[in-house]
């Protein structure tokens, strides 16, 4: 057991995980690397999201129509309506 209580599982856990970037500190500010594997699952789910949207506007895509034309309306020719 270390001092502290714990039976030193935190440095198993910390040794197994991948190693971290240095964090790169300037006066004026403070730049922190991305972490990759959460950067790989919010790609991963913005690719799913963006898939779910094509498959949506095409579920909602207007069908063209095509009607054969025939004559509708009163018994007056073109010539008598003008």
């Amino acid at each position: 057991l270390d001092p502290i209580g714990g039976s030193g599982q935190r440095e198993q856990r910390g040794a197994r995980t991948e190693p971290k970037a240095p964090v790169q500190n300037n006066k004026a500010f403070t730049v922190i690397p991305p972490n990759p594997k959460k950067r790989r699952e919010i790609q991963k789910k913005a690719e799913a999201e963006l898939a779910a949207l094509e498959e949506l506007r095409l579920s909602r895509a207007m069908s063209y129509v095509s009607i054969n034309p025939s004559s509708v309306g009163g018994c007056l020719s073109l010539e008598e309506v003008r």
